[in-house]
Formats: C-alpha cells, sequence, structure tokens
C-alpha cells in the first residue's frame, strides 16, 4: 500500500492503478486506505463509477471517514456544486479534532467562494407530546451526527405534562414553543415553521424518531440533486407510502445499526413519489413559500402530508424518496396515546376531508403494483421501455423507473384530473384506450402493462390489439385480472346474491368478468402465448365464506375449484406468438 501511496502522491495515476489492481487481486481486506486510495486513482483516471464504487466501501466500513467525503466531494464538483458543497462540509464535520480539519474548514469556505453555492441551513421542526425520553433521544441524535451550524432546532411542545416541557425549557439549541393545549400536528409544525430562521429549509421531524449517522446529509444531498426537487423524505423501519424497510430486524438498536450501514452513496438512490410521509421530510423553503403550509383542516394529524406532497407535485415540483436516508421510527406515539377508536375515526374523516379538498380518492390512483413490476425480467440497467394502460397518478410507473434507472415508461390515464397530476413528474398522458389513438411509435415497448383495466373495457380483445402493433418483436404484454370464480362472489351468487360494490371483483365500474379459463382463452385468441400466471389471494373473504356450502362444493368439484376459488386476482405475462 506505501508504494501505491506514493504513486498517488507523484501524480502517477495509470503506474497506481496497476499496482492497485495486484493489490486489489490479493484479496486485500477492506480498510480506509485502501478504499482512499481507490476512490483517489479512478477519480484522476476519470473512471467515475469505479471511484463512486470505493468511496460507498468505504464509508460503508467507516462512515467517519473525512478523506471520503472530501473525495465524494470532488466527484460531484464535476456535476453539481452544491452537492459537492455539502459533502465537502461533512468531511469537515468529521475531520474534527484531526490534522486536516483547519484545511479542510478552508477549503470549504473557498469552494463556497469560487462556486455559486445555493445550499441553505435547516431548521428542524419537532412537535412535542409526552413521550419525554424518547423525545430527548431523537434530539441527542441529531445533535451528535451533523454540523451543527447546518441546522437550527425548532421544537412546539403541544400542553406535555411528563417533564419533557421542562427539560426543553433548559436546553439552550433550542428554540421553543410552548402551547397551553394540543393543537394538532399541523398547526404545531405551521408555529415552528413561522419563526424559523428566513430562508431555512423545513425539516419536519417525528420526536419518536431516532436519526442514523448521515440520514439528514443524504437528505439534504436528494432535495439539491436539481433545483426541481421540492422535497425528500426518509425510508424507514414504520411508514406507508412504500417507505418502510422489510427487514428481520427486532430491536430498535438493530434498525439504528442498519441505516448507519444503508445510508451511504447510492448510485440511484432517489424514488419520485406523489407524496411523502411527514414523519421526516425535507421541504426547500422556496416551495412551502410558494405552495403554503400544511393545510389546518386536518386538524390533529394524518393525510396533511399527503396533501401537502400533492400541492408540491402540482406546483412542478418533484419529490424523492431517498433510499440512502433511513430513519428509525417508532410508530405513531402521539396517536397511542388516544383510544384506537378514536384514531380510526380521524383516519376516517380526514380521508374524506383529502378527497373533499381535491375533488377525487387520489389515493385510489396512488398504489404502485410492485407484484406486476416483479414480472419485468431483465437487469437493473436494461434500457426497458414500459408503456402502461391505465396508469393512475404513475405510482407504478415511478417504482419502475427506481428499480430500472435507464428505463422510460409513459402511461395513459383515464381520468383528466389524475392524468393532469401525474404529468407533472412522469410522461402520462389522459386517453380512453377504447376510443383514442394511442400517437406512440410501433414496435418501441418492450412492456405494456394492464393493471386492472380489461375488467373496465366493453371490449377487452380490441384493446389488446390496439396495442400490439406498439410491442417489439420479443415485448410482453403484462396484466393483473380479478377472478370471478373466487368464493366472495361464487357462493353468494349460489344463494342469489350479486351485488356491485364501491371497490373489489364487484366494482361498480366492472363490465366484464373472468375466470383463469376465459384468460387464458383471451390471450389465444390474441395471438399471445402465456409466460407465466401467477396469483394474489385474499384470505378474509376465505374466512367470512368459509361455510358448509363450500366444503360441499370443495367435495363435489374436487381440488382444482378449491385453488381457483381462493385465487383473488391473476397476473398473467405474455408475448406475441
Amino acid at each position: 500500500m506505501e508504494k501505491i501511496v506514493t504513486l498517488i502522491n507523484n501524480g502517477e495515476w495509470q503506474q497506481a492503478q496497476v499496482e492497485f489492481e495486484k493489490l486489489s487481486l490479493l484479496g486485500v481486506e477492506n480498510t480506509d486506505e485502501y478504499a482512499i486510495c481507490g476512490a483517489e486513482i479512478y477519480l484522476a483516471l476519470q473512471d467515475f463509477e469505479k471511484a463512486f464504487s470505493y468511496i460507498r466501501l468505504g464509508l460503508q466500513h467507516n462512515y467517519e471517514n473525512y478523506e471520503l467525503y472530501y473525495i465524494l466531494g470532488k466527484h460531484y464538483a464535476r456535476i453539481n456544486c452544491n452537492q459537492a458543497a455539502l459533502c465537502f462540509e461533512m468531511a469537515t464535520f468529521y475531520a474534527k479534532g484531526s490534522s486536516d480539519h483547519n484545511f479542510l474548514a478552508q477549503e470549504f469556505e473557498n469552494y463556497k467562494k469560487e462556486n455559486s453555492i445555493n445550499i441553505s441551513p435547516i431548521s428542524i421542526v419537532i412537535i412535542s407530546y409526552n413521550s419525554k425520553i424518547i423525545t430527548q433521544n431523537c434530539i441527542q441524535s441529531i445533535r451528535l451526527f451533523n454540523p451543527s451550524d447546518s441546522y437550527e432546532l425548532i421544537v412546539v411542545d403541544n400542553a406535555s405534562t411528563d417533564g419533557i416541557l421542562e427539560w426543553l425549557t433548559e436546553q439552550d439549541d433550542i428554540h421553543l414553543i410552548s402551547n397551553n393545549h394540543n393543537t394538532g400536528f399541523a398547526f404545531a409544525c405551521n408555529q415552528g415553521v413561522e419563526i424559523a430562521s428566513k430562508g431555512n429549509d423545513i425539516f419536519f421531524l417525528n420526536n419518536d424518531t431516532l436519526v442514523p449517522p448521515n440520514a439528514i446529509f443524504w437528505l439534504r444531498m436528494g432535495l439539491y440533486e436539481n433545483e426541481k426537487v421540492g422535497a425528500t423524505g426518509s425510508i424507514t423501519n414504520y411508514a406507508g407510502n412504500g417507505q418502510m424497510v422489510n427487514e428481520d430486524i427486532s430491536s430498535f438498536d438493530e434498525w439504528f445499526d442498519y441505516g448507519t450501514k444503508i445510508n451511504v452513496p447510492m448510485q440511484n438512490p432517489y424514488e419520485k413519489k406523489l407524496w411523502l410521509i411527514g414523519f421526516a421530510m425535507l421541504v426547500k423553503r422556496e416551495v412551502l413559500n410558494k405552495v403554503g403550509l400544511f393545510d389546518l383542516r386536518f386538524g390533529k394529524g394524518n393525510f396533511e402530508d399527503n396533501d401537502l406532497g400533492l400541492r408540491i407535485l402540482s406546483a412542478g415540483y418533484t419529490l424523492h424518496l431517498c433510499h440512502n436516508s433511513f430513519i428509525v421510527h417508532f410508530g405513531s406515539m402521539g396517536f397511542r396515546q388516544n383510544p384506537s377508536e378514536e384514531y380510526n375515526q380521524l383516519m376516517t374523516e380526514n380521508h374524506q376531508k383529502l378527497i373533499d379538498k381535491w375533488n377525487q380518492d387520489v389515493l385510489y390512483y396512488a398504489h404502485a403494483r410492485t407484484e406486476l413490476i416483479d414480472l419485468l425480467s431483465d437487469e437493473a440497467n436494461a434500457p426497458i421501455n414500459v408503456l402502461e394502460i391505465g396508469c393512475g397518478a404513475g405510482a407504478t410507473l415511478a417504482k419502475i423507473l427506481y428499480r430500472y434507472p435507464n428505463a422510460s415508461v409513459k402511461g395513459v390515464e383515464l381520468d383528466r384530473k389524475i392524468a393532469v397530476l401525474g404529468s407533472n413528474y412522469l410522461d402520462i398522458r389522459q386517453g380512453n384506450i377504447e376510443s383514442d389513438d394511442l400517437n406512440y411509435e410501433k414496435g418501441s415497448f418492450d412492456y405494456i402493462i394492464f393493471g386492472d383495466v380489461l375488467e373496465h373495457l366493453l371490449d377487452p380483445d380490441a384493446a389488446i390489439q390496439k396495442v400490439l402493433p406498439l410491442l417489439k418483436s420479443d415485448g410482453h404484454i403484462i396484466a393483473s385480472i380479478p377472478n370471478i370464480q373466487h368464493v366472495s362472489v361464487l357462493l353468494p351468487l349460489l344463494q342469489g346474491k350479486f351485488e356491485y360494490k364501491n371497490a373489489g371483483i364487484l366494482d361498480n365500474t366492472h363490465v366484464r368478468f373472468f375466470t383463469l379459463e376465459s384468460i387464458l382463452n383471451m390471450m389465444q385468441r390474441n395471438s399471445l402465448e402465456v409466460d407465466c400466471i401467477s396469483y394474489t389471494r385474499c384470505e378474509e373473504d376465505i374466512i367470512e365464506y368459509n361455510n358448509e356450502l363450500y366444503y360441499s362444493l370443495t367435495k363435489l368439484l374436487g381440488e382444482d375449484f378449491e385453488k381457483t376459488s381462493k385465487v383473488y386476482q391473476y397476473l398473467v405475462k405474455a408475448h406475441k406468438q
């Protein structure tokens, strides 16, 4: 390693690469010095992908390595001076106590003077309502792992009675608002924003969180990825909206360690979202100034974050879920102090308020169909082209873009308002598959997706025939289709009941119904060969109708009937014959 360092110091990059690759072949143990040498060599040789991989490797090994943040800053300096400045800031922070600190601090100041840096510190707005120890730990985790001059702490206390207010009063670095009653989440957050330093970006953070190293740093990196990003959010162990990580981890200490390991550089960390969960959401101040604060109609909380996200999106900004920013979330600590019946009622009422405000149940159109995405079989870097018919607001397409960063995705949505909303961040058009022309290039798509669409059409075969010319010769149709033979429909039918509902297999808008055999027949008569067919189940419906009649039918009709009657929806992947 000493020889390689000498070659690097002498600027002999080609020879340093030769010696470094010899060392790599020996399976040298990962060390800070090894990662730094690899990053320096490949950055100098302009092999930026390899340089980035060694920076990532090194920070996975030691997240406090200030030299790697400095190299990361030089990497970003080619493409984004704001992100570079954030890296130099972290290099200076982690270098405290070292002989390099003053040098790095001066380098950081010089870089800001020589470049048009447009980054703001953040005001961290936390709402406190009892949960003393949890709130204290949250604040301490922020203090430990973030440069003190990069943020200010604002806590709004909603009439706590467990001693946390007295503790907050004693803290010199906290701007405190003390309410004499519980004003609710939205009102308190807005109070916090009002006293924040002018120009600061705003980080809404639940008090029932722990912030691992670099979680806030990567949120800020995401926020300044480009000028169109309006807000960023974290992944976590407890949340909805596709922000929850599923890992076999049982303790919050283990989740904290998990976050420390995952909060590192990633080649493709950002997933576009319609909104972000407000437990940890960073918003540019200029965006808040433009779209406004939380809507107070949502009272104590829930759905105010959905509404804010939709307003940010409608204003022409994007929202990024940062998959390299993990924050531990204990989960709804404030609401857990209220009876569950009251909480459920609040959820129902606020959901209706969101529907009333937007004149649409946007949530209905905002689910990513991961079970359909799983049928895409390409390598992650493949430049696939995808068209989704009935794409809603684009959640599935956005998830495809995250999994396949080189993909091109397009969507067609019948509902005009939803199509307009989705068009703010993806190529989504309003259109009717049955009556409108599809003005796309013939033979251009690898996949065309019908996610719960064919059952809504008067002539599903005509729709399939309409899109087939748009498929590449080796392209695929992917569809999800509900099963009319499901027990929840079949048993009531045998008892003389066939009632439409607001959702499900007997959705009010369904005009065509399918069984497994009719699906296979439809594919065959449209010159499609089925590659695979899988299914989803809805066990609640099976339990509800698990009665004597059902057992009699299974005994009479056999094992095949029992299997198909438990299928709620079929997932089909087919190609042109």
